[in-house]
């Protein structure tokens, strides 16, 4: 099977609460950064200032394309609710039209219009 020349990225990042996550992926998606931004609520356990913390947060799961990603990530960095927003960034390695499924039109605009 052959492999899609835009390979999907995903980043992983947290918001404070629904309110705000909902906010951060509706601006990903208005501005096309994004194929798809999936959240739920999460409880977090860290390290904050010398003390264990727990903190409810809601986290996000991005989709978006390789010439994409950096701009994802300069719109998580300027709109996020927290000072030092954190995020993790995968490559997805292979993809396959099954895989993408609704979102395979989506996927492939982006692709297209970042290349513009």
């Amino acid at each position: 099977m052959a492999q899609h020349p835009d390979p999907l990225w995903l980043v992983l990042t947290t918001e404070a609460d629904q309110q705000r996550a909902s906010a951060l992926a509706e601006q990903l998606i208005s501005r096309e950064l994004a194929a798809c931004v999936s959240f739920q609520a999460i409880q977090s356990c860290y390290r904050w200032e010398g003390r264990v913390e727990r903190a409810d947060e809601v986290q996000l799961l991005i989709k978006t394309t390789a010439p994409g990603l950096n701009a994802v990530l300069g719109a998580i960095e300027a709109l996020h609710s927290y000072d030092n927003p954190r995020f993790f960034t995968g490559r997805l390695g292979h993809r396959t039209p099954m895989a993408l499924g609704p979102r395979r039109r989506s996927i492939q605009m982006l692709s297209d219009q970042i290349r513009q």
